[in-house]
């Protein structure tokens, strides 16, 4: 492949099939938890306690993983399509740019956003 001989590529693996052969119930149970053990992480009780709900929040999520126009890459990207309503929320003086594609291979789309001060 082209792609593995791209200066910014450290390696190429074949991805390949796995076959789980089993699975194992966890030797300890837990009885009861009364906050997700990921809202403790994130402190969420300590803010909460502060007054802070998240109300007037937006979320973005960008993903940058990939060159879409990459020629290696050309032949297996598809028409993109959104999965879910997007409603693009940008500070003035911004530009979003998003190209979303899918996968012939997984059927799963894949969204690149680029986000650029004027």
């Amino acid at each position: 492949m082209e792609i593995q001989s791209h200066s910014d590529v450290r390696y190429v693996e074949e991805d390949t099939r796995l076959k789980l052969l089993g699975t194992r119930r966890p030797s300890v149970k837990v009885e009861s938890e009364t906050t997700p053990w990921g809202i403790d992480r994130i402190g969420a009780a300590a803010l909460q306690n502060q007054g802070e709900t998240g109300a007037g929040a937006h979320i973005a999520i960008l993903d940058s993983g990939i060159d879409s126009n990459h020629p290696d890459l050309q032949a297996n990207l598809g028409e993109g399509r959104p999965s879910y309503p997007v409603t693009p929320v940008a500070p003035a003086g911004t530009t979003t740019t998003t190209t979303e594609r899918t996968s012939p291979a997984s059927r799963e789309p894949s969204r690149t956003s680029r986000v650029s001060s004027a």
